[in-house]
């Protein structure tokens, strides 16, 4: 890709949802594939072709047909996020490719992006962060804990000027068996991103020390809100963030307890919000014995376990 083509996209960043360096990377793949001999044609043989049976977009949730995405995802935060996702590609491709230039089609860019999301790595250089392909090693499936570490070892000249080239370094970090698969690690990540980014979900997806990598954002009640229009606010997910959420996970205390508190608190304002409101409403005096104590607790402990049945009770 063309410098200037570069600084067009670099311009228009303020206003882009993926990162410029994966778009970057993207247009020019997709522009390089397109091209006559080029340089890295090895390489790109070893790749899903666009349209193949192993396209990795027909394994990411963006590029489902609505149909499909309503059925297998839906009560999920993966669905409004294939939702967003696939909206994001379009309107990048479309603010870029407003500018001058001999553009990459839309369904080369497309599957070009996706390569880069499922393939790419962050590599550290002297001159800063890097995101590039690397032959062979982007093909490593994902595992945790790691077993793998990786970095840049670039090559210094005589004299001690640096030098152009650098290489690839993966080492394993604990002994393996012959025959066995290595395995490269893509982060501590929950399965909605893994499906979204990778087009893969873990059926066991925890880390040694017992903590769940897959989180339950749980939208929680304002003070002041009733029920209708708590439920009115969750069904609107793709238009309205919620301002509060409990990101509720399976796991050692120190990871699970604050946020189910964080559930709870918000959960016995709002029963004890909702119960003053009744008493005013019913004209009952200043004499009116308070709620609070164990009756407090056990109204909010029902109303929580109320929100947890209806957002698990959405999924398909």
């Amino acid at each position: 890709m063309t410098g200037t083509k570069t600084a067009r996209i670099s311009q228009s960043s303020s206003e882009l949802s993926s990162s410029v360096d994966d778009l970057v990377l993207a247009f020019h793949l997709a522009a390089d594939t397109e091209s006559t001999s080029p340089f890295h044609a090895p390489y790109y043989a070893t790749l899903p072709q666009p349209g193949a049976a192993d396209d990795p977009r027909a394994m990411m949730p963006r590029c489902w047909p609505d149909a499909e995405v309503e059925t297998l995802l839906r009560g999920s935060p993966a669905a409004d996020e294939a939702r967003r996702s696939c909206a994001n590609v379009r309107s990048d491709y479309e603010l870029i490719t407003k500018q001058p230039g001999a553009w990459p089609s839309f369904e080369r860019f497309d599957w070009a992006l996706a390569m880069v999301s499922s393939r790419c790595f962050t590599l550290q250089t002297e001159s800063g962060d890097l995101d590039a392909l690397v032959p062979l090693a982007d093909m490593l499936n994902h595992a945790r804990p790691r077993e793998t570490a990786y970095r840049v070892v670039e090559q210094e000249a005589g004299g001690g000027s640096r030098a152009e080239g650098a290489s690839f370094e993966m080492r394993m970090l604990r002994p393996m068996a012959r025959g066995r698969a290595v395995h490269d690690t893509y982060g501590a990540k929950g399965n909605a991103q893994l499906l979204a980014t990778y087009g893969f979900t873990k059926l066991v997806n925890f880390e040694p020390d017992g903590s769940s990598n897959d989180v339950l954002p749980l939208p929680l009640p304002a003070a002041g809100e009733d029920e209708a229009e708590y439920r009115g606010r969750r069904g609107s997910s793709l238009v309205y963030q919620a301002p509060t959420e409990a990101p509720l996970v399976i796991g050692p205390t120190s990871y699970a307890f604050s946020p189910l508190t964080k559930a709870l608190d918000a959960s016995r304002a709002h029963v004890l919000d909702a119960w003053e409101r009744e008493q005013r409403a019913a004209g009952a005096g200043s004499s009116a014995k308070r709620l609070q104590g164990v009756g407090l607790e056990v109204k909010a402990l029902r109303a929580l376990a109320k929100q947890l049945e209806a957002a698990l009770g959405g999924y398909a």
